[in-house]
């Protein structure tokens, strides 16, 4: 698979993610370290693709909270796609990611 190289002014993580209305902007910068350990390894598990104990019981718990939703998480993402089709650009390729986060609800 050919993943596209994330921009130099910031990770692909944050490109997609970082407008993400959640909660609590903690939740957010945990979405992003999320969508950055997956994009590494998007066939990888959550213990595999977050490598340590601590970033795999940071998903989990990210994951279990209750005032996180898919949509929250993926409006942004949606709304950046948009606006790459709108630009003539081809998007990142983050539906691997995408299909993580689905995954996981």
């Amino acid at each position: 698979m050919n993943v596209a190289t994330p921009a130099a002014s910031g990770s692909w993580a944050q490109q997609e993610f970082g407008a993400a209305q959640l909660v609590d902007e903690r939740l957010t910068k945990r979405l992003i370290m999320i969508a950055e350990d997956f994009y590494q390894q998007p066939n990888a598990s959550i213990p595999q693709a977050t490598g340590t104990p601590s970033r795999m019981k940071a998903a989990y718990r990210f994951f279990a909270n209750e005032d996180v939703t898919v949509e929250q998480m993926l409006e942004a993402h949606r709304q950046r796609t948009s606006q790459s089709r709108l630009a003539g650009r081809r998007p990142s390729h983050g539906a691997d990611a995408e299909r993580h986060l689905h995954a996981e609800f």
